[in-house]
């Protein structure tokens, strides 16, 4: 299972993307989104991953999924 079967949203800001800015906006409309619809992608020592839910510290973006997550869930990016 992979952040796909959750299925991302587009990016309303930047139709082409599906990830968010972590800052403006994007944060904006990534903060008001459910905390369990929420993935980071994050810096982890120079390999990204996709974590579950709001995180600031080695964050890169931001994705929002139609469906939520339900447990702690990490993936290669």
């Amino acid at each position: 299972m992979d952040i796909e079967d959750f299925k991302p949203i587009n990016n309303k800001f930047r139709p082409e993307e599906q990830m968010f800015e972590t800052f403006g906006k994007e944060l904006e409309f990534v903060r008001d989104q459910p905390e369990n619809k929420i993935w980071t992608l994050m810096d982890d020592d120079g390999n990204l991953v996709i974590t579950t839910g709001f995180h600031t510290v080695n964050r890169v973006g931001y994705y929002i999924t139609e469906l939520p997550w339900d447990r702690e869930m990490t993936f290669p990016a």
